[in-house]
């Protein structure tokens, strides 16, 4: 924690080139998506091996680093092909580069960002996956995240294709909202006694 909150301060992150060296100047500190693979009965880590060895994979030209990760509601707990998250460095040597990708684990080749959303001096939250009800594609279905535009102030509500991750539509929020914000999505079937009666009205919340 002491090389992940610190990042995040206001003196780092207002100042680009302490944000953008920071990972570099902490022994290469980032956020990079690393799979392990352990021996549960001896106790030992047994393969350890970065999901993306080259910037080509990510769509990165400084590092492919990604967090906020978000499965399909049946992949927890269980094998997975794929994932969304938030993405920085995208497509850029600039940490204020952000995106929400969709990343395809089970790509020939080895795995790749397959979809991405990107907008210059927009600053993506946490995404959500919504699946498509009855779908058999994992992929089908809806990415929600909220925005801060670096140009205007306004913070916005996407909703976007999670195959593609092309825009469906955008709302202007009407308070301005950090963009550090995390959310949830809660399907109806499962708000009956976790959520207020208020919120049990919504199915996405930012908190």
């Amino acid at each position: 924690m002491d090389l992940f909150f610190p990042r995040f301060s206001f003196d780092i992150q207002s100042n680009k080139t302490k944000r953008d060296n920071w990972g570099n100047e902490h022994n290469d500190a980032f956020s990079t998506p690393t799979r392990f693979e352990l021996d549960i009965n001896k106790g030992t880590i047994t393969s350890k091996r970065k999901l993306f060895p080259k910037l080509e994979q990510c769509g990165s030209k400084k590092w492919c680093e990604m967090d906020l990760f978000k499965l399909h509601p049946d992949d927890y707990g269980h094998d997975y092909c794929g994932y969304w998250a938030w993405h920085n460095y995208w497509n850029s040597t600039s940490y204020g580069a952000w995106a929400i990708v969709r990343v395809d684990l089970c790509a020939a080749g080895g795995p790749k960002v397959a979809a991405h959303w990107y907008q210059r001096n927009a600053y993506p939250g946490e995404p959500q996956f919504v699946p498509k009800p009855g779908a058999a594609d994992k992929t089908e279905g809806v990415i929600i995240f909220k925005i801060l535009e670096g140009d205007t102030g306004l913070s916005k509500l996407v909703v976007a294709d999670a195959k593609t991750l092309k825009t469906i539509s955008i709302g202007v929020l009407p308070v301005h909202i950090p963009f550090t914000i995390h959310g949830d999505f809660y399907p109806s079937s499962q708000k009956e006694g976790k959520c207020s009666q208020r919120n049990m009205e919504r199915s996405t919340q930012y908190v």
